[in-house]
């Protein structure tokens, strides 16, 4: 105050312009004081904002900017490359809307054991992104894998498409000697169902 609360005290008339902060409907200061305190209390917020306290008294008006930092929220997920076939890994980022204001950390899964994932990763403080590895086995099954990212009751995904890998496995002939001059029926057996389109094997021989 610009002087001491007369008697019977000062009650001055509290308010602020953000519905995400709280604060008391008024504040008394008793006589012969010149300052008091009043908590403001600030919810849950997904973004950074301002929110403007003021007092008031005998037609005086005082305002202060209260700066309100949100925590940083989990915005997307993404894997390059996006299709893996054996044996292979796809580097993913984890990223947040803002530098992280402490240690972050966010939990990852998988939703097929033919991609392997760490359980979770860390963000420090001042960091807003992190990447980790997404690795194969041997893909015996074509199929789409979902990589997930959750912080809180955040959630980010990234799909990854799993390919199988077409390759020869075995080649037979029959007869296995052949009386010149003369032929045999030889057989190409491949490791996985032929893909749209075909395969095209290339054959040679050494004779």
């Amino acid at each position: 105050l610009s002087a001491p609360a007369p008697s019977g005290g000062a009650n001055l008339t509290l308010s602020n312009n953000n519905a995400n902060v709280t604060v008391p409907a008024n504040l008394v200061i008793p006589a012969g004081q010149s300052s008091g305190s009043f908590t403001a209390t600030v919810a849950s917020i997904a973004s950074n904002q301002t929110a403007q306290l003021s007092a008031s008294y005998n037609g005086g008006l005082q305002s202060f900017n209260l700066s309100l930092t949100a925590p940083a929220q989990l915005t997307g997920i993404s894997c390059a490359p996006a299709t893996l076939g054996s044996n292979a890994s796809s580097t993913c980022t984890v990223t947040l809307s803002q530098a992280a204001i402490s240690a972050v950390l966010v939990s990852i899964g998988s939703n097929t054991a033919a991609l392997t994932v760490p359980s979770g990763i860390s963000l420090a403080a001042g960091q807003s992104s992190a990447t980790f590895a997404a690795t194969t086995g041997t893909i015996s099954t074509a199929q789409n894998a979902s990589v997930t990212a959750t912080l809180g009751s955040q959630q980010q995904s990234a799909a990854i498409s799993l390919t199988v890998t077409v390759q020869p496995s075995s080649l037979s002939c029959s007869p296995g000697t052949v009386t010149a001059p003369g032929s045999a029926a030889c057989t190409v057996s491949l490791s996985a169902p032929a893909p749209s389109g075909g395969a095209n094997l290339t054959l040679s021989n050494n004779n």
